[in-house]
Formats: structure tokens, C-alpha cells, sequence
């Protein structure tokens, strides 16, 4: 499983620099942008110290959708809880989910979005999950920076435990996003309404589920699928 860090539209360039070291501190070493401000910027290069191999190794993309196609999962860090969905994963959560997926998952993304507004709903939608971290206080809100280097605490103890680095020929690729591909054809066949609310509701269930569920629901997707060709 490798975990990739994205960052969309981030304006600080200070705030770069902070979250390659960030990363770099807990075992990470791949960063996304999306529309970065000057990254390669002196200040960002000062507060990457120790990290300049990351900074200098970010891949660029012009939007988010572009970042996330090679990935299985992907998953949206907010403060906002206004957005229609219903589950919100504390980043202690999003650790345990990753272990549950096993085997069914390469490439996992975790998206942060910009320090003045954070990730648009349009783009909160094209993830997976919705991740926020619990606050005592919600002002002021944490620095991006700081943020990335939570989740990175957390997602550190999956290499730590060594749970979800099977040997290579035990990686069964793309199952998850098999699953999600699988299931949105299922339900247009059938003709389902696409209700955002009903949409949202089935990927936050579908994208939750353990390793040996989502195998499951794939072949049962698979198999209604084929029902449905052979009417």
C-alpha cells in the first residue's frame, strides 16, 4: 500500500515546505500538488529542511480529478460537516479502515485542501471517504501543515504494524475500485434515481467495508450485472 499526500491548491509556500518534512518525519515520501503556488519557492526549501527530496519529487496537476486517477481510494480531510454525508472519520479511523481493506487497495490518497477554504465541495465529492479531525476548540482551526502532520501520525502506525504490507503476489489489484465502478453500473442499469443523497450514502458504505466484504459485494455485484445482460 502506498500512501500519497495531496495537496490542492495550497497558497502558502511555507506550508509546503512544512508538510514535506512532515511527511518525511513519519515515513511517507510521496507528495501531490494541485495548482500549488510557488512551491519551489526559497521559503518552502527553508521549511523542508531535511525533506528537500519530497518537495523536489511533487508531482504537479491542474485539477484534483487529475491527481486521483491512478488511485484506490481516496480520502477528503474537512472542518466543514455541512455537505449532505452522513460519516465523518476521526484520522485514528481512517488508520483502522486502511488495515480493515487489506489487500484490496494500492494507492490511497489523503487530500487536504487549501489553508484559506479548504477543499470545495466539488472536489470533497470526488473522494472516497470524508476524514475530519476532532477539535476541543474549532478556532482557530489547525495550520495545514499541522494537519498533514496528524494524519501522517496516525497512518504511520499501518507500516509500523506491518498489517498491510503483504507479499507482492498477495496483492489483489483494484478490487476496491472495481467495487465502486462495479456498483454505480449496477445501479444505472437497474435504473435507480441518482439522488445525490442516496449516492453519497451507498459509497460511504461501500468504501467502509473490510477486505473480505468488499470481495464479497464485488462478486455480488458482478453476478447481478451479468443477470441483468442475460435478460
Amino acid at each position: 500500500m502506498t500512501i500519497h499526500f495531496v495537496l490542492s491548491h495550497p497558497a502558502v509556500s511555507e506550508n509546503i515546505g512544512f508538510a514535506c518534512r512532515a511527511i518525511n518525519t513519519m515515513g511517507f515520501g510521496s507528495l501531490r500538488l494541485v495548482n500549488p503556488t510557488d512551491y519551489l519557492s526559497r521559503q518552502a526549501k527553508k521549511t523542508a529542511y531535511g525533506s528537500h527530496d519530497i518537495l523536489e519529487n511533487a508531482v504537479v496537476y491542474s485539477s484534483l480529478a487529475d491527481a486521483l486517477s491512478d488511485i484506490d481510494f481516496s480520502i477528503a480531510t474537512t472542518a466543514k460537516k455541512r455537505l449532505g454525508r452522513h460519516d465523518y472519520h476521526s484520522p485514528g479511523k481512517v488508520s483502522n479502515l486502511l488495515q480493515e481493506k487489506g489487500t484490496t487497495i494500492n494507492n490511497v490518497a489523503i487530500v487536504f485542501g487549501s489553508e484559506r477554504d479548504g477543499l470545495a465541495k466539488e472536489e470533497i465529492n470526488l473522494c472516497d471517504i470524508i476524514s475530519t479531525i476532532p477539535l476541543a476548540a474549532p478556532h482557530p482551526s489547525l495550520n495545514l501543515a499541522q494537519s498533514v502532520l496528524i494524519y501522517a501520525w496516525e497512518l504511520s502506525k499501518i507500516s509500523v504494524s506491518g498489517k498491510v504490507n503483504p507479499p507482492k503476489e498477495a496483492v489483489e489489484e483494484g478490487v476496491q475500485r472495481a467495487l465502486k465502478e462495479k456498483a454505480l453500473k449496477v445501479l444505472k442499469d437497474l435504473d435507480v434515481p441518482r439522488q445525490p443523497s442516496l449516492y453519497n450514502r451507498l459509497k460511504d458504505r461501500l468504501m467502509t467495508a473490510d477486505a473480505e466484504d468488499t470481495k464479497l459485494m464485488l462478486a455480488l455485484a458482478r453476478f447481478i450485472e451479468h443477470r441483468l445482460k442475460s435478460r
